[in-house]
């Protein structure tokens, strides 16, 4: 395939996407020693954990916006 050939976005069902998250979820209990309740406490909205988050994708956004949208490859690029 050449450098300037279209490549399609990769998709995931909901179902794929679902049992990535609980695997996710169940690598965060064990690394934590915790329980998926607790964890739950901890980063519900309103506490520190979930402000990290939030905080996370806020950075991300803004780099999004600043450095790559306004990229020149992205620029000459209206796919």
């Amino acid at each position: 395939m050449s450098r300037t050939a279209f490549m399609p976005a990769v998709s995931f069902s909901a179902d794929k996407v679902e049992q990535h998250r609980l695997e996710e979820l169940a690598e965060a209990v064990a690394d934590r020693e915790t329980s998926a309740a607790e964890l739950a406490v901890d980063f519900a909205p309103g506490s520190f954990g979930c402000h990290e988050a939030l905080h996370i994708a806020a950075v991300v956004m803004n780099l999004i916006d600043r450095d790559l949208r306004s990229h020149p490859a992205v620029l000459v690029n209206a796919d």
